[in-house]
């Protein structure tokens, strides 16, 4: 819709009064519409998570870096009645953190070998160091172990 430029009501012999007017608007010429942009949609996350869905490279460069402030929070520790000397250093306490989606996950697709490979990574000991504890203390970790790893993993 074109607008008329507003006329002055002054009559047109009145050249003071058309000097002071100034001169007439001029119509602005008609601006075009823009034209639709198409957008994928598909491009756009809108969680963190979904930025890594499907993603299956190994760019861990790309990989947040995830940590915690105390990795210890929630840990299970005991001090051992028969304290055995590990590469000549005494072991007093055994700590059990919590463990990880990702040592489950190890667990269950034999990244992990069994209970006694979970409870070594768990406690940062070596596996043989586990297998070497006497009865009441190997006992008394397999059951922090039961009671820190989720139920499924010990056949409840």
């Amino acid at each position: 819709m074109m607008v008329e430029p507003r006329r002055s009501r002054k009559p047109v012999d009145d050249p003071l009064g058309q000097a002071l007017a100034g001169p007439a608007p001029v119509a602005a010429e008609p601006v075009a519409a823009p034209k639709a942009t198409m957008i994928d949609l598909d491009a756009f996350t809108t969680s963190p998570g979904e930025l890594y869905a499907g993603d299956n490279s190994a760019d861990e460069a790309r990989d947040p870096v995830v940590a915690y402030d105390d990795d210890l929070a929630g840990s299970r520790t005991y001090t051992l009645v028969q304290k055995p000397k590990v590469n000549g250093v005494i072991l007093s306490t055994i700590t059990l953190r919590m463990p990880e989606q990702q040592d489950i996950d190890d667990f269950y697709s034999g990244g992990v070998d069994g209970t006694r490979g979970m409870l070594a990574r768990l406690t940062g000991l070596h596996p043989v160091v586990i297998k070497r504890l006497k009865w009441p203390d190997a006992e008394a970790v397999f059951q922090l172990y039961r009671d820190i790893v989720p139920s499924f993993m010990i056949g409840e």
